[in-house]
């Protein structure tokens, strides 16, 4: 996992890409080490959180796009091969 952005006293602050080890990426505004404000969260191939965080979690306004063949409008993972 990396780090590419602000720092402020050893903390990441501010603007910066953090990817993480398993894959997933988040780009986006930073306030103590915490995703905070706006950014955009990818995880997989298949979804992507673009919106608002406040303590390194999802709030307010956002835009979430999925494909269409393995999520539902709401984010629920479909099953397109009939699999339980």
């Amino acid at each position: 996992m990396y780090y590419v952005g602000h720092f402020d006293k050893n903390n990441i602050n501010g603007k910066g890409k953090f990817n993480f080890k398993d894959g997933r990426k988040y780009k986006g505004n930073w306030k103590n080490n915490i995703m905070d404000r706006k950014g955009i969260f990818i995880w997989g191939s298949n979804f992507k959180y673009n919106g608002d965080y406040k303590n390194f979690k999802r709030e307010g306004n956002c835009v979430n796009s999925f494909r269409s063949n393995l999520y539902d409008d709401a984010g629920r993972p479909t099953n397109p091969m009939g699999m339980a």
